[in-house]
């Protein structure tokens, strides 16, 4: 194996075994494996969608401290935190609503004992306020409890655990207590699982987060509210490929952009339209690093607000040339699209090229992005997550209702690091309608974006 500095760096073979046994190559976890690490790309309690998080663990490893952090999609910002206690006894599976002041409810249906950042204590049948309706989660492992701390919640004394951060407390003056926090000698198993739940249209769709291993060597067990641990902690090296690689910059959060992205810059997934079956499309694209570096091309204003912005997508002037082109955007632009077919069923190739207009940019840590005329599927008309591609960004749906989309971001502002983006396409629809209007049934799908 080797380590590969990026951009105009030079590449040195070395063993992984000759590295400090304090440094970690932050890695990504094979889909549907477990990681120490949980990124959860969407969260959102809008347009009739409630979100449900499962967590569980190995149920052989020791019950662990978990932290569980919200983003804002709309700011970046950390919306709430809390520490979860206890888990791999039992799985910690919660619920969140539209509680009707613009925010969430949490609920929690199963198990375990949380700390929230005021110091207090919940556990089954709990709710507290997480201040966003649209969002990202991190979750981390921060270690194993052992001692009294691993039964404390089992016998359901949760404030005996908040306690412990209390003035006075033994975590307040050490952390560690109790608390087996060297990663290496044990496998955590976390897993997680979300789900978004439309009730009223009859709908539920799921998928995993991506997992993250080796972010580094001791992730220290902190009181919900403190910053840490977080994903600029990590260790300044990527394991891609079986290649160790370390960012010209020496950032840790380069290396987990790397770990996340591969060597792979595309995105690819499908799109389905159709009225016929009252099909739409929305693709969530989300911005994990957002809260801790700027990973994207260019910044606009907006109302007064400086925002750092992407592009997705626009057509080339009428009557031109329907071919991908591949000169680099020197303004952050609109994209032009070719058609080819990929198994009989259209594939639109896109690339940005030249300056776009700030309606089809993407703006904020989570994007959702709606085609043609259709309505968002997962967020109202005036969402400021939200954008409305064109109807010209399809080929002609009365053909082929179902297209693969590659979109071909322009370069960032780090040679050699692509854009960390993760997500997935929704599709729903629905197979008729009874006489008065009735539904008979809808259907969704979900996928995640494939990286090419």
């Amino acid at each position: 194996m080797k380590i590969a500095r990026i951009a105009f760096a030079v590449v040195t073979s070395l063993c992984f075994s000759l590295l400090p046994r304090s440094l970690h190559a932050v890695e990504q976890a094979a889909p549907h494996q477990p990681g120490e690490v949980l990124l959860v790309p969407y969260f959102g309690t809008e347009n009739g969608w409630d979100t449900l998080l499962t967590l569980g663990a190995d149920p052989d490893g020791p019950p662990l401290a978990v932290r569980v952090r919200f983003i804002d999609g709309e700011s970046g910002e950390v919306a709430t935190s809390l520490n979860v206690y206890g888990l791999s006894f039992e799985s910690w599976r919660v619920s969140l609503t539209a509680d009707g002041a613009g925010g969430s409810t949490l609920r929690v249906a199963e198990g375990l004992c949380f700390v929230d950042e005021q110091l207090q204590a919940g556990g089954e049948g709990d709710s507290i306020t997480i201040p966003t309706q649209v969002g990202m989660m991190e979750v981390y492992v921060m270690g194993g409890l052992t001692g009294e701390s691993q039964y404390t919640w089992k016998e359901e004394f949760c404030d005996d655990l908040a306690a412990r951060w209390a003035p006075g407390g033994i975590w307040e003056s050490d952390p560690q207590q109790d608390i087996a926090s060297e990663l290496d000698t044990w496998n955590s198993g976390l897993m997680g699982e979300v789900t978004l739940v439309n009730v009223a249209e009859g709908l539920a769709v799921s998928y995993q987060p991506a997992a993250l291993n080796e972010l580094m060597g001791e992730v220290p067990h902190t009181a919900p509210g403190n910053s840490s641990p977080n994903l600029a902690d990590a260790d300044p090296v990527a394991l891609v490929g079986g290649e160790l690689i370390e960012p010209a910059s020496g950032e840790g959060i380069d290396a987990v952009a790397l770990a996340l992205t591969g060597n792979a810059f595309n995105v690819y997934n499908d799109v389905i339209s159709s009225p016929d079956i009252n099909a739409r499309t929305d693709w969530v694209l989300s911005y994990p690093l957002t809260p801790y570096k700027n990973y994207k091309p260019y910044s606009t204003e907006s109302d007064g607000e400086i925002l750092d912005c992407e592009v997705f997508g626009d057509l080339e002037p009428e009557g031109g040339d329907s071919t991908v082109e591949d000169a680099p955007s020197t303004e952050g632009g609109i994209l032009t699209w070719g058609q080819r077919t990929a198994g009989g069923l259209p594939v639109l190739d896109i690339t940005p090229v030249r300056p776009l207009t700030f309606a089809l940019s993407l703006c904020r840590p989570v994007n959702v992005v709606a085609f043609g005329k259709n309505e968002a599927v997962l967020v109202p008309s005036d969402s400021v997550l939200l954008t409305q591609q064109p109807d010209q960004i399809l080929p002609d749906l009365t053909k082929a209702p179902s297209a693969g989309l590659r979109w071909l971001p322009s370069p960032g502002p780090y040679p050699g690091v692509p854009r960390p983006v993760l997500g997935f396409r929704l599709s729903v629809f629905s197979n008729g309608v009874l006489d008065g209007g009735t539904v008979m049934r809808n259907y969704g799908i979900l996928r995640p974006h494939l990286r090419q």
